[in-house]
């Protein structure tokens, strides 16, 4: 793996990429890292059995991670 400069680690998209590979490969789950193309998706989709899980990270502005993530499901504000 490459050496990530400051900036690099601080990218959301790596840590989204990062936690996805994280939760596959310690905590076996069948998880993926979205990139949005046009509509909203979820930073990172953890799907399981009971029904899928979105998580939705946020480095700034970390105050709109909730409202982000209620869109991003569907659900009202």
């Amino acid at each position: 793996m490459s050496t990530l400069t400051r900036q690099d680690r601080s990218h959301e998209s790596v840590l989204n990429v990062t936690l996805a590979r994280i939760l596959r490969e310690q905590c076996g789950l069948d998880a993926a890292s979205e990139t949005l193309h046009g509509g909203p998706q979820p930073d990172i989709l953890i799907r399981l059995e009971q029904g899928p899980i979105v998580v939705e990270t946020e480095i700034e502005p970390a105050s709109t991670v909730e409202a982000d993530t209620r869109h991003q499901a569907g659900y009202p504000p």
